[in-house]
């Protein structure tokens, strides 16, 4: 992996990792720091994975190239960029990432916003394509100015996705930063 250092704010604490087999073809652990409210609601969470592909998959490579996402400059590291969203209530796959990441949340006494984005950044950090990093920041959905209904109505390639995706991005840039 190329040598990068993530910075955390100082209002972020550490709630702690986990490594497990990811879909039985990945080997994957994941950082998690959150900033949360008096409430215990996570204002922002920082979600650090660290994944690469089990032997058992000895054809798996990691390219993002040819998934129509850009490429983004975050402090000093190129990569490439999606924006997400969703609800409480929208569960995740059993055994997935978000799973656990959602069980840690709990497990530390917080829970999530009713609605929320991420941004997810992706990395290819080996020379043969078997393991990435990923960067995912989450962050209440209504801080943006947007809704999941908002968003659904107004369809994938419509006036509200674009804003999610602009408005994700610049509020990752202003929370999240690496370091060479």
């Amino acid at each position: 992996m190329p040598a990068a250092r993530f910075v955390m704010p100082k209002a972020a604490r550490y709630i702690g990792s986990t490594r497990f087999d990811l879909k039985e073809v990945a080997d994957a652990e994941i950082h998690l720091f959150v900033e949360p409210d008096a409430a215990g609601v996570v204002k922002r969470a920082w979600w650090i994975q660290f994944e690469s592909y089990l032997p058992t998959v000895p054809n798996a490579r990691y390219d993002f190239a040819d998934t129509g996402w850009p490429l983004v400059t975050l402090g000093a590291m190129d990569l490439y960029y999606r924006a997400r969203f969703g609800a409480a209530y929208d569960k995740p796959p059993k055994g997935s990432e978000a799973e656990r990441v959602i069980q840690m949340v709990e497990r530390a006494g917080y829970r999530f916003p009713v609605e929320t984005f991420s941004a997810q950044f992706h990395k290819v950090v080996s020379d043969d394509a078997r393991s990435e990093v990923l960067v995912i920041f989450i962050g209440d959905l209504a801080d943006i100015g947007l809704s999941v209904e908002g968003v659904i109505a107004g369809g994938k390639d419509g006036a509200p996705m674009r804003l999610l995706h602009e408005r994700v991005l610049e509020q990752a840039k202003r929370h999240v930063s690496i370091q060479r």
